[in-house]
């Protein structure tokens, strides 16, 4: 039964009814609770930008710790200026 419907040892399948009164076996991922916020649309779409971002060259490298603090505290007070 596996093997025909494609579901490996350990994976999760749903048995429902559907409206004309058949077993319909659907494949499911469970997530979780303590990780669901990773799945979540928003988080998914702020990995993507960061990637995107990552991919195009848009971050900046630090050589240390104190040098990072520094371009945030800068990065921030900038923006305030321009509110």
């Amino acid at each position: 039964i596996r093997e025909r419907l494609q579901v490996r040892e350990g994976e999760d399948v749903l048995f429902r009814l559907n409206e004309q009164g058949q077993v319909v076996i659907e494949q499911v991922q469970m997530i979780d609770p303590e990780q669901a916020w990773f799945w979540s649309e928003r988080w998914q779409k702020a990995m993507q930008e960061s990637q995107n971002d990552y991919n195009n060259g848009n971050y900046v490298e630090f050589e240390n710790m104190d040098d990072a603090i520094k371009y945030l505290n800068e990065y921030a007070d900038a923006k305030d200026k321009t509110k």
